[in-house]
């Protein structure tokens, strides 16, 4: 065979490959976004305190996910896999922060499986989506008067803060990681001053 024809057959093979890529991508896109709209919809139930309902859509999250899988894994390159799997990064972020408080508040150990599969950035992020859900939820409790329930969160966000602050992160695997950490420290300081506030205020009352 000639070079050109060497050269020419393999153009050839890119362009097949791309158009097969173009059709699993508009479908990994789709699943994307059921993914996403039912995490939301998740994290939104489980702010308003309605477990039963934002279970289900956890569910719906995660059978979604698993029938993504094995469409991506049937492609051939890796770097067509990992581009397919980062297409995911979104509804997968918004997933991981409704399972971990769906677990925080119930206990139930529903999706947990999905951590070890998620990748690292999507992880951490979800993390971090989590940790300011923590600090709402801790605002709630302050205005409830759960001073020991508030007193939990502020427990779980230092103890947080403790294990990612001894991370070293280049920046080129997790860009935003020293921003989100110092935003959780921020956090955990607030925090700790209405903690103190509150405890104060009701030693005041008696």
């Amino acid at each position: 065979m000639e070079h050109f024809d060497i050269v020419k057959k393999r153009i050839e093979q890119v362009l097949k490959d791309y158009e097969e890529l173009d059709s699993i991508r508009e479908n990994i896109i789709k699943l994307n976004r059921e993914i996403l709209n039912n995490a939301v919809i998740a994290n939104r139930l489980i702010a308003s305190g309605d477990m039963e309902e934002a279970r289900k859509y956890i569910l719906k999250g995660l059978e979604t996910f698993s029938s993504v899988q094995p469409k991506i894994s049937g492609v051939e390159r890796i770097e067509d896999r990992l581009f397919l799997y980062r297409i995911l990064d979104e509804g997968l972020k918004e997933l991981v922060e409704a399972i971990l408080m769906y677990n925080r508040l119930t206990g139930d150990s529903l999706g947990l499986d999905l951590l070890p599969k998620v990748s690292n950035k999507v992880f951490i992020e979800g993390l971090f989506d989590y940790t300011g859900e923590l600090r709402r939820k801790f605002l709630g409790y302050l205005l409830e008067g759960e001073l020991d329930k508030a007193r939990e969160i502020v427990d779980e966000l230092s103890r947080l803060y403790d294990v990612l602050s001894i991370f070293i992160v280049k920046s080129y695997y997790l860009r935003d990681f020293r921003r989100r950490l110092d935003q959780l420290r921020s956090q955990l300081i607030r925090s700790l001053e209405d903690l103190a506030n509150a405890l104060y205020s009701r030693r005041g009352v008696k």
